[in-house]
């Protein structure tokens, strides 16, 4: 990046995300921001939440409070909370924790159409090495504090040094 973005044109998505105000409905903690404090001015219209909810395929889900929501769902909504504050790039910390080798990639899936109708870059930190061969456009081996490598997915996976010394192959 060349120049500095302001905070409100990032957003950050954390491996242990609170999802919003986990007694709020889902709709409630997507116009609010869903943050705790809500220390963002923004607040989106309740038209562009529905919108989103349907683009991540949660559009029946808007009333329900999310703590009744199963994990998967959760970080959905965690995706949609995090591009409702319109964000250019969003920071993800392994975006499929907690959830079952099944839904990985159906919510990797989601977010990258959700990206995508957000005109939103996303940069990511991951160590299932499926979802980064499968997701990521570029991929950078970082060790001792360092870039080790950096590449397209099929160049650093299958470096030599990177797949014995990172991966363990």
């Amino acid at each position: 990046m060349n120049r500095i973005m302001k905070p409100k044109s990032v957003a950050v998505i954390g491996a242990s995300a609170e999802n919003g105000k986990i007694g709020n409905s889902v709709m409630k903690n997507l116009i609010n921001g869903g943050y705790k404090g809500e220390i963002y001015p923004i607040h989106p219209k309740a038209d562009e939440m529905r919108d989103m909810l349907e683009v991540i395929g949660l559009s029946g889900v808007g009333d329900r409070p999310v703590r009744e929501l199963p994990e998967g769902m959760r970080k959905l909504i965690d995706i949609a909370l995090a591009l409702a504050l319109k964000p250019r790039l969003v920071f993800m910390d392994e975006p499929t924790s907690g959830v079952s080798s099944r839904e990985k990639f159906s919510i990797m899936d989601t977010l990258v159409r959700a990206l995508d109708h957000s005109a939103t870059t996303a940069i990511f930190v991951e160590h299932d090495m499926d979802v980064v061969s499968r997701y990521a456009d570029r991929v950078a081996v970082w060790t001792g504090g360092k870039i080790a490598l950096e590449g397209t997915p099929e160049h650093v996976l299958n470096d030599p040094d990177v797949r014995k010394n990172v991966i363990g192959v």
